[in-house]
């Protein structure tokens, strides 16, 4: 073998037992050198296939009492223009619509990062508001309770603050904030069709039943009538309000009330599983009633002679699914026939939930105005 070759050979040997220089991993610092390897590339972890990359926030913090912890934030004009009128002013954002519920958003999303913590329970101000539309209301969704429809209510009036305002816990201005926020979100939900009674006993309703009666009588105390003898409208003017729905699209709750009446349960029994879908044999009609044809054929198969009747002395207006607001009274459902005499133009009003007996209308309860 050459020598060249050999000593080319014992060169390589050699050189294996000596560790690679890092010459791109040196840098030139003011003691010598040091090492400085490159950067290494960040990979990004698909979420689904990898595990969570972000610490879990831990909902540790107590809120305390809802009410009581008040902290005034004293800032430069800027700053507070800058919250009320760009922040939570816009209503193109996703941000609360409140100062202090921007302040606290801020707030917790900065504790969130900063200490991987959070509040037991989203704190009011920053609590998601429930939407109310038009489908909610169609399927007789109840989208507030009876406690905070009055509490959104008493939030229309200056009244409601000026305690706070007084103790200087708000300024007028927060509280003028809180009155246009509050006119929004009733607007929304009567723009939805819910009607928010003024009564601190009623909760949000589907219908505002007392302005259906008086728009009808061209009376704005027809409605009267009923109050007075504590009686309630559940569904007014059936016809409209329910029987000329889609049955597919009727609010079961709205179905499940009208069950509750003997004389009008064999025109919905069909649509409900608590009643196997049940058909009732009954002449003179046909389901569904569709039709405000159909609707006068039912009500004159079930109840035609009392109709007759009442037809002699009375123009009737209109039908109402009522309850009897008495102890003892209130789990059946009747159905109102709103009327008006012939002689003197009074307001009557039959409440009835069966045929005759011995031949006579048999009256649950017979309303006379004046």
């Amino acid at each position: 073998m050459p020598s060249q070759t050999k000593k080319n050979t014992k060169k390589k040997d050699t050189e294996k037992n000596f560790l690679p220089f890092p010459v791109d991993e040196v840098a030139v610092g003011h003691a010598g050198l040091y090492h400085n390897p490159p950067e290494e590339e960040e990979t990004v972890v698909d979420k689904d296939e990898g595990e969570d990359t972000v610490d879990d926030v831990v909902a540790d913090i107590p809120l305390g009492m809802n009410t009581g912890g008040n902290t005034v934030i004293n800032s430069e004009t800027g700053v507070k223009a800058f919250v009320k009128d760009e922040l939570a002013g816009n209503k193109d954002n996703h941000l609360p619509n409140t100062e202090t519920g921007v302040w606290v958003h801020y707030l917790t999303k900065g504790i969130e990062r900063d200490f991987k913590r959070t509040w037991e329970q989203s704190p009011k101000s920053i609590r998601p508001k429930v939407e109310a539309t038009k489908k909610d209301r169609e399927q007789g969704k109840r989208v507030l309770t009876k406690k905070e429809k009055n509490a959104l209510l008493a939030k229309l009036e200056l009244n409601y603050y000026q305690e706070d305002i007084s103790s200087g816990k708000i300024t007028i201005d927060d509280a003028l904030s809180n009155i246009k926020a509050a006119h929004e979100e009733k607007t929304k939900l009567e723009d939805s069709g819910y009607f928010l009674s003024p009564k601190k006993t009623e909760g949000l309703m589907l219908f505002n039943w007392e302005k259906s009666i008086n728009t009808v009588h061209n009376d704005p105390s027809a409605s009267k009538l009923y109050t007075s003898n504590k009686i309630k409208v559940i569904i007014p003017s059936l016809w409209d309000n329910f029987y000329s729905k889609d049955e597919i699209k009727r609010p079961l709750k709205l179905t499940t009330e009208v069950s509750k009446s003997v004389l009008l349960l064999p025109s919905v029994a069909h649509t409900m599983k608590s009643f196997n879908e049940m058909m009732f044999d009954i002449d003179g009609f046909d389901i569904p009633l569709d039709t405000t044809e159909k609707w006068d054929a039912y009500l004159n198969s079930m109840m035609g002679i009392v109709i007759k009747e009442i037809r002699k002395t009375n123009k009737i207006l209109d039908y109402h699914l009522v309850q009897k607001r008495t102890m003892g009274d209130m789990k059946p459902r009747y159905l109102a026939i709103d009327t008006v005499s012939k002689k003197g133009n009074r307001h009557e009003v039959f409440i009835t939930n069966k045929e005759k007996i011995n031949d006579k209308p048999p009256m649950v309860l017979t309303l006379k105005g004046n």
